[in-house]
C-alpha cells in the first residue's frame, strides 16, 4: 500500500485515486467516458450523429421534386410565367400618385376644393377665389359681402407708379419674408414674426452721421487695409488716429499714431510709449562706445568697446572676486611632498610619492578592498550559505530514504 500515488519509475505510468494513466495516456472507464471526453468511440469518421441529415429530410424547398415531371422544369414555385403577369396576382402594390412615383398628374383632391369652392357665382361659399378686375364691381351686390365693401376694395386697388407711401408702421416683404418697420423715426429689418433682427445684405454701404454703433461679437473684414481718419485731405495732420481697447473701469489701452513726431506709439491711453521701428538705432555713452541699429525684424546687435581708464573698482565691489581669489595659493606654496623636489638626487627619482616600488605590493597598505566574492568578480566558486542550504537538503533527503527504507515511489 502506497500514499497518493503509485508510479513505475521514471515513466509516465501511474495510477492515483482519481485517475490512471499508461505512458501519459488517459485510461478510460465508467467515470470519465461520455461527451466532450475526448474518446471519440462513438464517433463515425470523427463526426457527431447530429452532424448527419435524418432519414426523412427532403430538399423539396431547393429542388424539383423526385415525382415531378419534365413538363413542370420551367415552372417558378410551381406556376407558369403567365401568373406572374395578372395584376391580381400582384400584393403590396401603392394606392397613390407618389407610391408609384408619378409627377405629371393632378390629384383628385386639390380638384375636388377647387370645384366645390366655385360651384356657382351666387351662394358661393368662399369669396377668396373671387377676383375683382373692374371698377363697375357693382354687379356683383349680391355676393355674401356687401356691396360697400367690395367698393372699399376697389378703392384700395394698386395702380403702378403712384403709390406715396403707406401708412402703417410695418411692410412685409413676401408671404414669410421679413418686414421693414418704423421704431419710432428709425428703421429697422425684423424677421416675419417681429421677434428679432433680419439680416441684409448690401453691395456698397455709405453710412452718415457721427456715431456707427457694431454690437456683433465678431466681425470679419476681407479688406488687408482699414483706413482711418478718411475724411481728412490736407497735407499737415494734426489729429492721432488709432485703436483703442475698452477694459472697463481700468485704463483703457491704445495703439495710436502720434501725428505730433510721426511715430506708433502703444500703451495705456495718454501714457503710450514709443514703439522701436527699423532703422532706429542706439548709441552707448560714458565709458563705452558702440552703436546698433534694428533690423526688419526687431533685432539689434551691438559691438562694444570699454574706453580705457574708464572704469576702476577694488575687488569687494566686484560680485564673487574676493571669494575666488581665497581659494588660491600665494606664490611662495610647494608641492614638495607630491613631487620630486627641484633640488632632489638622482637616488630619489626613482620613488612614487616618495615610497618605494615594494610599498605598493604589500597587502596591508590597500584600502577598501572587497570582503565578497562577487567583490573580486570570482565566478568558480558558491558562498557559504548555498554550501550550508546544499548540506541541509542531502541531511533532509538522507532522513527521507531512511523513514521510508530505501523504497523509491
Amino acid at each position: 500500500e502506497v500514499k497518493d500515488q503509485l508510479k513505475i519509475f521514471n515513466t509516465g505510468t501511474y495510477f492515483t485515486s482519481s485517475e490512471g494513466r499508461i505512458d501519459s495516456n488517459i485510461i478510460w472507464h465508467a467515470g470519465n467516458d461520455g461527451p466532450e471526453s475526448g474518446l471519440d468511440a462513438d464517433l463515425l469518421d470523427g463526426k457527431h450523429s447530429t452532424d448527419f441529415a435524418t432519414s426523412t429530410h427532403d430538399h423539396n424547398s431547393t429542388y424539383l421534386g423526385i415525382n415531378s415531371t419534365a413538363v413542370d422544369s420551367d415552372k417558378l414555385d410551381g406556376y407558369d410565367g403567365i401568373y406572374y403577369l395578372i395584376w391580381d396576382h400582384f400584393t403590396n402594390t401603392p394606392t397613390t400618385l407618389s407610391g408609384y412615383g408619378i409627377t405629371d398628374a393632378a390629384l383628385k383632391s386639390d380638384l375636388d376644393s377647387h370645384t366645390s369652392a366655385t360651384i356657382s357665382v351666387h351662394g358661393i361659399a368662399n369669396t377668396s377665389d373671387l377676383a375683382l378686375k373692374s371698377g363697375s364691381i357693382n354687379q356683383f351686390a349680391d355676393i355674401t359681402s356687401s356691396g360697400t365693401d367690395i367698393d372699399d376694395a376697389v378703392l384700395k386697388r394698386h395702380i403702378q407708379n403712384t403709390d406715396v407711401g403707406t401708412s402703417s408702421m410695418t411692410f412685409y416683404i413676401g408671404l414669410n419674408g421679413p418686414k421693414i418697420k418704423n421704431n419710432s423715426g428709425t428703421i429697422e429689418v425684423r424677421n416675419n414674426i417681429d421677434s428679432d433682427y433680419a439680416n441684409l445684405i448690401v453691395n456698397n454701404l455709405i453710412v452718415k452721421g457721427t456715431t456707427t454703433t457694431t454690437t456683433s461679437e465678431t466681425v470679419l473684414f476681407d479688406d488687408n487695409i482699414l483706413i482711418l481718419n478718411n475724411n481728412y485731405s490736407g497735407s499737415s495732420p494734426t489729429i492721432n488716429s488709432g485703436i483703442e481697447v475698452e477694459r472697463g473701469s481700468l485704463t483703457n489701452a491704445s495703439l495710436i499714431w502720434d501725428e505730433s513726431n510721426d511715430l506708433w506709439k502703444a500703451g495705456l491711453v495718454n501714457s503710450e510709449k514709443t514703439i522701436v521701428l527699423e532703422d532706429n538705432t542706439i548709441t552707448l555713452t560714458g565709458g563705452v562706445s558702440g552703436s546698433g541699429v534694428f533690423n526688419s525684424v526687431g533685432n539689434v546687435s551691438i559691438s562694444v568697446q570699454v574706453l580705457d581708464d574708464s572704469h576702476n573698482h577694488i575687488i569687494s565691489n566686484i560680485d564673487g572676486l574676493l571669494a575666488s581669489l581665497d581659494s588660491k595659493s600665494d606664490i611662495t606654496h610647494n608641492h614638495d611632498s607630491n613631487y620630486l623636489g627641484i633640488t632632489a638626487t638622482a637616488v630619489n627619482s626613482d620613488k612614487l610619492n616618495n615610497y618605494e616600488g615594494t610599498y605598493y605590493l604589500d597587502w596591508s597598505n590597500f584600502t577598501n578592498t572587497p570582503t565578497t566574492l562577487s567583490g573580486y568578480g570570482i565566478t568558480d566558486a558558491t558562498s557559504i550559505t548555498a554550501f550550508n542550504e546544499m548540506v541541509q537538503r542531502f541531511e533532509n533527503l538522507e532522513a527521507i530514504v531512511e523513514t521510508i527504507g530505501g523504497i523509491l515511489i
